[in-house]
């Protein structure tokens, strides 16, 4: 028996976004959210660049790694194993990167500063 859906709500440079998922999801939703806000934190605060262009940027970035892994399964199952570790160690810091109990999207009263990637 599946699981009914319900609304799971996360932000993401301080937009609000909706999406439509089972219960199970939203803790990941939230995770993903996260792993990318600081994504986009930082590619803004490196390149000084605007909201939009750091996402976009973001977004180009993480699809290429995606195509990659594809790219790597469909020619060597073993090298996407890896490719996966790796993208998947990156994901973890950036989500390890926030205080716990920090929602996504919530700008913190300047106390992960030193939590920040440089």
């Amino acid at each position: 028996m599946s699981q009914p859906e319900h609304l799971i709500v996360f932000s993401v440079c301080g937009q609000e976004f909706r999406l439509r998922g089972t219960s199970d999801d939203g803790e990941r939703v939230k995770k993903v959210a996260v792993a990318v806000e600081n994504m986009i934190r930082e590619r803004r605060t490196r390149a000084m660049q605007s909201d939009l262009r750091a996402a976009i940027m973001t977004a180009y970035e993480l699809a290429y790694e995606l195509q990659e892994l594809k790219d790597n399964a469909s020619s060597k199952s073993g090298t996407t194993g890896e490719a996966m570790d790796r993208l998947l160690e990156r994901l973890e810091k950036e989500m390890g990167a926030l205080p716990s109990g920090r929602e996504p999207g919530r700008p913190s009263a300047g106390k992960d500063k030193g939590n920040r990637r440089r």
